[in-house]
């Protein structure tokens, strides 16, 4: 009777996890303000960014922008808090 050859894991002396049930992904984003405003706070490259916003889905990091007050609209652009309030004014306004 011939003797087993341990295989290439054993000698290494590792053992591989388990493998999940489910593995999470990762999403990050950043979203800069379609128009210019004097009133942005400039970072660096002259737009106004939100982010990085890091979840799991596009569909959690449009939520999470949502909730901090930005705009994102069909095109696939974003407005700003700010100027979604400028926006707002001047359709008061007129």
């Amino acid at each position: 009777m011939t003797k087993a050859q341990p295989s290439l894991l054993e000698l290494a002396g590792i053992t591989p996890l388990p493998i999940p049930e489910r593995c999470p992904g990762g999403y990050s984003m950043h979203f800069y303000c379609k128009y210019e405003n004097p009133d942005h706070p400039w970072q660096g490259s002259g737009l106004y960014v939100a982010g990085p916003i890091d979840v799991e889905t596009r569909g959690q990091a449009i939520a999470q922008m949502r909730r901090n007050g930005w705009i994102y609209h069909r095109d696939g652009t974003a407005t700003c808090p700010r100027c979604a309030a400028a926006l707002a004014q001047h359709r008061r306004a007129s």
